[in-house]
Order: C-alpha cells, then sequence, then structure tokens
C-alpha cells in the first residue's frame, strides 16, 4: 500500500483515540453489564492487535507504522502478558467453545480477567507508542498526546 497523506492519518489517530478512550471508559463500568465487559474486551483486542500485532496483518488494517515507521513495542513484562492474553480474549468473545467452559471455574477466572493488570499494561504500552510517534513528530500526535493529558496519563 502507498503512504497515507497526512489527512488520513489524522482520521485514522481519530480512530485508534477513539479505540482508547473506549478502553478506558469501559474498563470503569465492567462489572455494571457484560455489555461493558464485552465492549472492554473488544477495545483491549483490537489495541493489542494494534501496538503489539499477531501474525500477518490485512493490507488495510492501520499499523503503528502508518503514524511512524520503525515501532516495534517494547520488549516488558506488559508486553508479555497482553501477548498472552489475546487468544483468551478471542476465545472470550468469538468462539462457543469448551475453552470458555473452563475459564469459568473459580481457580481460572480470578486469574484470567486481572481487568487493573490489563488496564495498567495497555495504559504503559500505549504511552511507549505516543512517545514513538513523539520522538518521530508524526501525524496523529496532537490527538494521541491530548487523550493522554485527558486521562491524567502525562
Amino acid at each position: 500500500m502507498p503512504p497515507r497523506d497526512q489527512n488520513d492519518v489524522e482520521i485514522a489517530a481519530g480512530h485508534l483515540d477513539y479505540e482508547f478512550s473506549e478502553f478506558l471508559r469501559n474498563s470503569t463500568r465492567i462489572h455494571n453489564d457484560n455489555a461493558f465487559l464485552e465492549a472492554y474486551l473488544l477495545h483491549a483486542r483490537n489495541l493489542i492487535k494494534f501496538l503489539i500485532g499477531r501474525g500477518r496483518r490485512h493490507p488495510n488494517d492501520i499499523t503503528p507504522n502508518d503514524f511512524a515507521s520503525g515501532w516495534r513495542a517494547p520488549e516488558t513484562e506488559a508486553t508479555q502478558r497482553l501477548s498472552e492474553r489475546l487468544p483468551d480474549i478471542d476465545q472470550q468473545l468469538s468462539h462457543l467453545s469448551w475453552e470458555r467452559v473452563a475459564w469459568m471455574k473459580p481457580d481460572r477466572i480470578t486469574k484470567a480477567w486481572n481487568y487493573v493488570e490489563i488496564k495498567d499494561d495497555m495504559i504503559e504500552v500505549f504511552v511507549a507508542f505516543v512517545e514513538f510517534v513523539e520522538n518521530k513528530s508524526a501525524p496523529g500526535l496532537a490527538m494521541l498526546a491530548s487523550r493522554l493529558k485527558v486521562e491524567g496519563l502525562r
């Protein structure tokens, strides 16, 4: 795919900002209703796939390299934990499986869905991405940096 123009990247930044803000917003409501939990996991899944990746990307996917080339998720425990959770999130959101039944057992559910840890890990990796884009003075930066300020993460 050819490089995107600055206007396209700004629009893409709006979509990324939406994913992150909805992830944060739903993290405070996950215990109110299963719909909020599913929304939280859906936005977590989208952000993990964007920030860390998994396998091949579709040519139409918005990727970190659309903002600034050379991004690699930091080699941290947060990145590792998010990567390891992605298959479980996929199972919970997209498949009727016996694995979902196994997840509901008391010995696994507490360990599996540590929502605070998922949120903290996501914030760590997202902030690293915004700082990477910031260092490259890339398009879309203003909106993403503003989100961190609005959320009190800067």
